[in-house]
């Protein structure tokens, strides 16, 4: 680790021998002496550093080593003659597990390189875990507008199986309309035991994920006959029904070729069974009368699965807590289940909440998220925050998530007794400091939020960390705005539409002044970040930066189209009330406006494209697809309103009004019939 390092800054291969060259400063690894005490030699991965003018010496137990080489690589400072500083570290981490869980559309575009990078990212950040999603499913989301289901392992025993992804977006970069209709690489390729045996060759445990009564749409659907049942017995498409002999020979078969291909092989012995967020129970008779209620079909289900998996070799078995708080069954009763169905030593119950806890009753299923920890048992705890994970908005979204909250669940984790973190994230570069955050407060809950993003802005920006920090800052006082306007410009489902966003933020001075605020904030921190990336060395470094630069650019031209759009509404309006020339100018130089907006927002899509994470591209395409589509009918509504206005047919200019549920354009019966 520490020879790649050096060698990836100067260019030179690092001398390495068993005895010392006198007159060179010494880089000496070695196990801890036998004598030597203190908690670091007793802990697990537990290490010491120490720099002097002479030498640099690193010493640790197992893992240890491993780890005291990451430190020194952090400790290095400058790119082509790197050096460090004096230095005594005695260091060994908080909560014995440390990892992250993946899943869905950002997994199913990456490749093998991809999956390499992101261990080698979590291995010099001292984490130890990582939890791969191999089958789950979300129903209805927006970038697709129908359910997204992954399964990403191609299966030997269920061939049937498989989850083509089907997207369509605009390239601005290459100008033109992409469709996409392909089975993710890690299916195509089946490389998910290379992942495995890379991650185990680099202290990291990458362990399967594979869902079962919630998120579980593609299975019971070309299964009809282990679907969960209405109470007219008809299949639902969602989860399974437990009480029919063939659920269990196909989850088992499942499970048994995950863990024979992919596990077992590399001595992986933790596997996440899911059991979050289920929104119903099977309604056929066997199971109404075979189970007491939504709680005996709940636990049931997880006990005969957990029992399933240990018999296999399974010694840690994952799940979420929700369905259990909010059921009211974290209890001594439950841990007495587990202990009497032999399950009590493998169960590990991952509380993730991606909010700052807050106080509320302990067993109220409406304090879901805030009750944590609670009550206490014997019942083997993690914590599981969120270091970000959308991608298709990903900075400003995150930015909150990956500082207070994250922080605060580690906390609490932390004081309660948990003795492991898990943290639901998406892969991309631009959760490079959610991603320090966990792994600092994984390892130690010390020093302050506001000393670590000092520290990430030294690392990152070098001298011009104030910066690189202001500039991030103006970007999230600017996100409020934008995150106003989502649910008009990029349809989504669930949020507000046009219509509510406009008349929420409206045109008073006030408001006006905020847009015109948050444009120049957001031009302000481009310039710095543009700064900042020709002045950085480190290509790595230098990607992130750029990273970071496109998205701010992607924010600003949105925000600045979006304006545009408000100012040329306003501007119509006026224009219909006074059908006056000077207010059929201003109306003409809005709607210029509106256009140049466009073609500025299309500029940086297309600069995102070149730059952006690649995995992530594609998804943050269709919606940004949506979102400039969504512009351009506004453009070519008001391109003909003023038309017909400055050819003097003033007659009939209808009001521009956006109903409650609807969009715009052609939706809304706006444009003009051609008889007018």
């Amino acid at each position: 680790m520490i020879a790649a390092e050096l060698k990836r800054r100067t260019g030179h291969e690092l001398s390495i021998s068993r005895s010392a060259r006198a007159g060179s400063f010494q880089i000496r690894i070695a196990p801890f002496d036998p004598s030597a005490s203190g908690e670091e030699t007793e802990a697990e991965g537990g290490y010491r550093l120490r720099v002097t003018p002479q030498a640099a010496v690193l010493e640790g137990k197992g893992v240890g080593l491993a780890y005291a080489a990451a430190s020194f690589n952090q400790l290095l400072q400058g790119w082509k003659n790197p050096y460090l500083r004096e230095v005594e570290i005695r260091d060994w981490p908080r909560f014995q597990w440390r990892g992250v869980f993946t899943e869905v559309e950002g997994v199913s575009w990456m490749d093998l390189q991809d999956w390499k990078d992101f261990i080698d990212l979590a291995a010099r950040l001292k984490l130890n875990a990582i939890n791969v999603g191999l089958y789950g499913c979300w129903q209805d989301r927006p970038a697709t507008g129908h359910n997204a289901e992954f399964f990403l392992f191609p299966s030997q025993r269920y061939p049937q199986f498989k989850t083509p992804v089907k997207l369509t977006y605009y390239s601005f970069k290459e100008k033109r309309r992409i469709e996409i209709d392909e089975l993710p690489p890690i299916y195509r390729q089946d490389f998910f035991g290379q992942v495995v045996a890379y991650g185990k060759d680099r202290g990291i445990e990458v362990s399967p994920y594979f869902t079962s009564l919630s998120h579980n749409t593609l299975i019971p659907r070309l299964m009809p006959e282990i679907s969960m049942k209405d109470s007219h017995c008809r299949p639902i498409g969602y989860g399974f029904c437990t009480t029919c002999p063939k659920t269990y020979e196909v989850l088992f078969n499942l499970y048994d070729e995950i863990i024979d291909r992919y596990a077992q092989p590399y001595g992986i012995t933790t596997f996440h069974v899911g059991m979050d967020e289920t929104e119903h129970a099977c309604q056929c008779p066997e199971c109404q009368v075979a189970w007491n209620g939504v709680s005996d079909f709940y636990v049931n289900h997880l006990v005969k699965i957990v029992r399933r998996l240990k018999e296999k070799g399974m010694t840690r078995v994952l799940m979420w807590h929700d369905m259990l708080h909010r059921l009211g069954l974290i209890n001594n009763d439950l841990e007495a289940r587990f202990r009497t169905a032999g399950i009590d030593d493998v169960i590990t119950v991952c509380w993730w909440y991606y909010s700052a806890p807050q106080p509320a009753d302990v067993l109220d299923a409406r304090s879901f998220g805030k009750a944590f920890f609670r009550p206490k048992t014997n019942i083997k705890y993690w914590a599981s925050p969120s270091a970000g994970w959308d991608t298709s908005r990903p900075l400003g979204a995150s930015l909150h998530t990956m500082n207070n909250a994250l922080f605060g669940l580690l906390q609490e984790g932390g004081n309660r007794g948990a003795s492991g973190t898990l943290s639901y994230s998406e892969v991309d570069p631009l959760f490079s400091q959610g991603y320090i955050n966990l792994a600092q407060y994984s390892w130690n809950l010390k020093p302050s939020l506001s000393q670590i993003h000092e520290r990430f802005g030294r690392w990152l920006y070098g001298q011009e960390s104030d910066r690189g920090i202001e500039a991030l800052r103006l970007y999230e006082d600017a996100y409020a705005i934008y995150n106003a306007l989502i649910g008009a410009f990029y349809d989504v489902h669930g949020l507000s539409t046009f219509g509510r966003a406009a008349a929420s933020i409206g045109l008073v001075a006030s408001r006006e002044s905020s847009f015109r605020h948050a444009i120049q904030n957001l031009d302000n921190a481009a310039q710095s970040l543009r700064t900042i990336h020709d002045g950085v060395e480190d290509p790595e470094k230098a990607r992130t930066v750029a990273t970071y630069l496109v998205e701010v650019r992607r924010l600003r031209t949105f925000i600045g189209a979006a304006f545009a759009v408000l100012k040329c509404t306003a501007a119509y309006d006026q224009f219909r009330d006074k059908l006056d020339s000077g207010s059929l100018e201003e109306f003409g130089q809005a709607e210029e406006q509106l256009r140049s907006g466009i073609q500025e927002h299309a500029a940086a899509l297309s600069a995102l494209e070149e730059t952006r994470y690649p995995a992530s591209v594609i998804r943050i395409m269709v919606y940004e697809t949506r979102a400039h589509e969504n512009m351009e009918k506004f453009d070519r509504l008001f391109s003909e309103l003023l038309t017909r206005a400055r050819n003097g047919a003033t007659q009939y200019l209808p009001e521009v009004a956006v109903s409650a549920n609807d969009f715009v354009g052609a939706n809304l019966g706006m444009v003009l019939p051609e008889e007018t």
